[in-house]
């Protein structure tokens, strides 16, 4: 396998042996070392990247599949715990916290990780916390959190797909017309390219609607990247199905489709390591050495000043 010098991992999650355990209380199976799952020094030695943008993810406490006592306080120590890991390579580690943003806690945890933890990024995952863009309360609350976000200049990692089986288009088209415009200046990760993983119709529906909105006059004043970290698969994870021939042609025409200014590479560690996945995204994509490594060597704006 050849190593790439890769600037920067943009999708790398890293666990607190406090929420391994939780979890694993819950039956979910863990096939490597917890070192793997919570030790920076380990993460970084497996990925091989100069700089990560490392997130929490708090917000399982504020999901469905976890009724655990004093909710909050497990999530403070989650996110506590992600920047005291980042702070031991703070100059390769972006720190990430996240939270539910229905839960009434979650503009107190914003506010709380940016001005006394200095935490450098927002991790949101939809899914997770169980946030339906068809509610007007649920998007009202997601706006609530994104605004603080934006107005304190921190970037935002977004799960946008939120597993409703008809997730797609209109959600999409809701997110940005109630939510997105109104937020300039955002610098926004779409995790996934939209999606949860792998690259199917649903995928091409949100990109689509991004496309669109792209050419309208609101945009101009943002910075929104889609973030490829599980796309190309070529085996089916869970219930997410590999990448046949034909995906994988849609997948790097859509690539050129939105812009490689607008891609930054993700590995989505410790599903792959950053290694693995390039080589398997050089040995699929069909783009060009120079697209290629425009792919594995872009940043956002904001991402230039996080690295402390």
């Amino acid at each position: 396998m050849k190593e790439y010098n890769i600037p920067i991992d943009h999708h790398v999650h890293i666990l607190s042996p406090q929420l391994i355990k939780d979890w694993k209380n819950l039956g979910v199976p863990f096939s490597k070392p917890d070192s793997a799952y919570s030790s920076i020094s380990y993460i970084l030695s497996k990925i091989k990247t100069e700089k990560v943008f490392l997130l929490s993810m708090a917000y399982l406490y504020g999901s469905q599949d976890f009724s655990i006592v004093d909710e909050y306080e497990n999530v403070k120590r989650e996110n506590n715990y992600i920047n005291e890991q980042a702070e031991i390579f703070n100059d390769r580690c972006a720190a990430f916290f996240s939270i539910n943003p229905l839960k009434d806690y979650a503009e107190i945890e914003v506010v709380r990780c940016i001005d006394s933890l200095n935490m450098d990024g927002i991790k949101l995952h939809l899914n997770n916390s169980g946030v339906n863009l068809r509610n007007i309360e649920h998007w009202n609350k997601l706006f609530a959190v994104l605004k603080i976000a934006n107005d304190k200049k921190i970037p935002v990692m977004l799960h946008l797909h939120n597993g409703n089986e008809n997730f797609g288009a209109e959600e999409t088209d809701i997110f940005i017309d109630s939510v997105l415009t109104k937020l300039p200046g955002i610098e926004l990760y779409i995790a996934h390219f939209g999606n949860s993983g792998g690259y199917n119709t649903k995928s091409e529906e949100v990109l689509n609607e991004f496309i669109k909105y792209f050419k309208t006059a609101e945009v101009l004043k943002q910075k929104i990247y889609f973030d490829i970290s599980a796309v190309l698969l070529t085996e089916d994870i869970e219930n997410i199905a590999a990448l046949n021939g034909e995906d994988i042609n849609k997948l790097s025409k859509k690539i050129k489709e939105i812009g490689l200014k607008r891609i930054v590479l993700g590995s989505d560690y410790p599903v792959f390591s950053t290694q693995e996945y390039v080589n398997t995204l050089k040995v699929n994509l069909k783009l060009s050495k120079v697209e290629f490594d425009s792919l594995i060597n872009n940043s956002g704006e904001l991402t230039r000043n996080l690295f402390r």
